[in-house]
Order: C-alpha cells, then structure tokens, then sequence
C-alpha cells in the first residue's frame, strides 16, 4: 500500500482558539501531499484531511459528526482514508466513507 521509503511524517502544532487545541499531520504519498488536521473539541477530536498535488488542493474531506479519542486514532485514520482514496484514483471509485466530501478534482 505505501512504500515505507516514501512516508515522511512529521506533526506540528497549531495555536489555541477557545482553549481548543489543534493539531497538524503531514506526510507524502507518491506525488502527493497529505494533511491531517485535528480539532480538540470538549469531547473528543474532529478530523479533516486535505491531499495536495504540487501545492494545490485537489480534495478535502471533512468528518465533523465523528469524534476521535486523541489525535493519534485521528492521524491513523486520516492517512487511511487517504491511502485509499489515492490508490483507487485511478479507478475513479471513491473508498466509501461517513463523512462529508467538500470538494474533489
């Protein structure tokens, strides 16, 4: 599924809103770039992930109704759904998901 020579992960932290912390995921797949980012809500923590092709966004997918316990489950989640989504691209067959797509190429 993903070579391991081709998986850069690295995570920063994004600043505080209402005593709300978010988190950031980055790591490369291929020619693309993903992002996870982290909300922390009071019970839990909202997902969204954005895969970038040569700095543009070609898809955003937002997951706001599921919570995750921490960030660490959102990450692993994160990257699977867009692992799936990049390796069924070129069947143009979108892996089935419970959230809500926003926009795609």
């Amino acid at each position: 599924m993903c070579p391991r020579h081709d998986l850069r992960l690295f995570g920063k932290t994004g600043g505080q809103r209402n005593n709300r912390r978010s988190l950031i995921h980055h790591a490369r797949y291929g020619e693309y770039d993903i992002r996870i980012i982290g909300q922390q809500q009071e019970e839990g923590w909202s997902m969204k992930v954005q895969i970038l092709l040569n700095g543009n966004k070609i898809r955003t997918y937002l997951e706001p109704q599921r919570l995750y316990l921490d960030f660490d489950a959102l990450r692993i989640s994160g990257l699977f759904y867009a692992y799936r989504l990049l390796d069924r691209k070129a069947t143009d067959a979108d892996p089935p998901a419970p959230g809500k797509v926003d926009s795609h190429a």
